[in-house]
């Protein structure tokens, strides 16, 4: 029979120290910071005590807590609207809201929200450029020809220099792209760009990536300067690209201008939208579902007080 003796007393103290971290874990998992989702890092969830919008301005009004200074919307980051603490985890609310004509999706560092339809699959139209642009840039070794036809593709919104880069790469530069930044909705149909089908939060989550991990890109530098009048005559001024903040814009259109899109950033979101409509009927659903986000609100303000008056409204109450 084994002889039992007195527990030693590191042991007693090892058992106690024990109890006391489980106990103290406990305590975390119960509080507020130890509510939200564990993705390497802890994450404060504010889904219970912040609507949507006041997360979407967290996410924009954001401050990078290595610098101390505003979000580098270009690389990846800590979030925090007035203090620093790890990630927020911010919730996919359906807080935007605009006329059913139109889907309207917002993309911030990490996270993708919009109108109860932005999953819906659309057509890309000329928003489909940009990732054709980008994959002969990233995979090919273009001479200064065809670098001026990826320019007037972006600019210009140019379809015969669409045409000639598809005539040349074909549809690997669609399926590649669609590996290389896990989009989800995006194929190319027909064997022709113009028919390629894609969803906003696959764009947005594309231009997102190139700007974190691509910043320099001339994508992104050729969207800064649209033409007033692209290649067909069509004004490249409408929806998204009206918006206040915007840094620059890409724009997609149907032959007869029955179907709009546009897709653009600036500092620390994405923001595009499509539009079973014409372009002046896409501005006005765009400002609508923005205006109600404290961010734009903020950027309104600083326009002519008409600008406000017009805003004012397009926004309808709760």
């Amino acid at each position: 029979m084994e002889k039992r003796g007195r527990v030693p007393v590191p042991g007693v103290l090892l058992a106690l120290l024990t109890l006391a971290c489980l106990a103290l874990s406990a305590l975390i998992a119960l509080s507020p910071l130890g509510s939200g989702s564990h993705r390497g890092d802890s994450s404060v969830d504010l889904e219970r005590t912040s609507s949507g919008d006041e997360l979407i301005d967290a996410a924009l009004s954001a401050t990078d807590c290595r610098t101390g200074g505003p979000l580098n919307v270009l690389g990846p980051t800590v979030l925090t609207p007035s203090f620093c603490t790890p990630e927020f985890k911010i919730p996919r609310p359906e807080r935007l809201r605009a006329p059913e004509r139109s889907i309207v999706v917002v993309r911030v560092p990490g996270h993708t929200f919009g109108t109860k339809n932005s999953g819906d699959p659309v057509p890309g139209l000329s928003l489909i450029k940009m990732l054709m642009a980008d994959w002969v840039l990233s995979n090919r070794d273009p001479d200064s020809d065809e670098i001026a036809r990826l320019r007037r593709m972006i600019v210009d919104s140019n379809d015969e220099s669409a045409d000639k880069i598809w005539e040349k790469y074909g549809e690997k530069m669609i399926t590649e792209q669609v590996r290389k930044y896990h989009l989800q909705d995006t194929k190319p149909e027909d064997h022709r760009w113009g028919y390629t089908k894609s969803s906003l939060p696959d764009l947005a989550l594309f231009v997102s990536t190139l700007r974190a991990e691509n910043p320099g890109s001339p994508v992104l530098w050729w969207m800064r300067s649209p033409a007033r009048k692209a290649a067909d005559g069509t004004v490249q001024d409408w929806g998204t690209g009206t918006l206040p903040g915007v840094n620059g814009s890409k724009y997609g259109w149907d032959n007869d201008g029955s179907v709009v899109a546009s897709l653009s950033y600036g500092p620390g979101f994405v923001v595009a939208s499509f539009t079973i409509g014409d372009a002046k009927d896409q501005t006005e659903d765009v400002h609508e579902a923005m205006a109600r986000v404290p961010y734009f609100q903020r950027q309104y303000a600083r326009r002519t007080h008409e600008d406000i008056i017009t805003v004012e409204a397009l926004a309808p109450g709760e």
